[in-house]
């Protein structure tokens, strides 16, 4: 309220505050208030956010049911292979010839899993850390989309918005998406290609 007493607009007023006030959220006031149409773009905000945690509760009350199966899965599988598996292994180690093929194999899994325990662990342990990054890869393209969309709805060109949304990360990584968009609009590409 005093930076607006001051006579600063409300955008950078508030954008003062980054631990409150989302970059977006800033940038949205900031283009609405260049077309007037601050209230509309509020309310479109508003519905923005909420659809967002909207989505991110049923994203995750979805997944809880199929963790836990998976959880109570791997911890079942790794009872049988790293217990049950190698005592009957060795009850039928003197038969191992005249076994089926496949309690063959499954007791030599059962070994195998006993023997290289820990090292299978970090295997696992990398996989599964090599795994996640991969599969958010996809959720900020769709919150980069889903942002953009709204800075137009509030009266933001495309251009505007795009370098927008590049000023609001740290990293620097959208500023060379967004380069590498208008520069060939820049010397006359479309954007579709772009």
């Amino acid at each position: 309220l005093d930076a607006i007493r001051r006579g600063e607009s409300f955008s950078h007023a508030v954008g003062r505050y980054p631990q409150h006030f989302p970059p977006l959220y800033v940038a949205t006031l900031k283009a609405s208030e260049q077309t007037g149409d601050v209230r509309e773009a509020l309310s479109r905000y508003v519905a923005y956010r909420e659809g967002l945690d909207r989505m991110r509760k049923k994203v995750i009350a979805a997944s809880i049911y199929p963790a836990i199966l998976c959880g109570v899965g791997i911890l079942v599988l790794a009872f049988l292979l790293l217990y049950v598996v190698p005592r009957f292994a060795t009850a039928y180690e003197d038969v191992s010839g005249n076994l089926p093929f496949f309690s063959a194999v499954l007791l030599a899994v059962g070994r195998g899993v006993r023997e290289y325990a820990f090292e299978l662990a970090v295997a696992g342990a990398a996989g599964i850390g090599l795994a996640l990054p991969a599969g958010r890869s996809k959720f900020p393209t769709l919150l980069f989309s889903v942002e953009l969309m709204s800075l137009l709805e509030a009266g933001l060109n495309l251009v505007e918005a795009l370098q927008t949304l590049a000023m609001q990360e740290s990293g620097g990584e959208r500023q060379a998406v967004v380069d590498g968009i208008l520069d060939p609009i820049r010397r006359g590409g479309s954007w579709s290609h772009a």
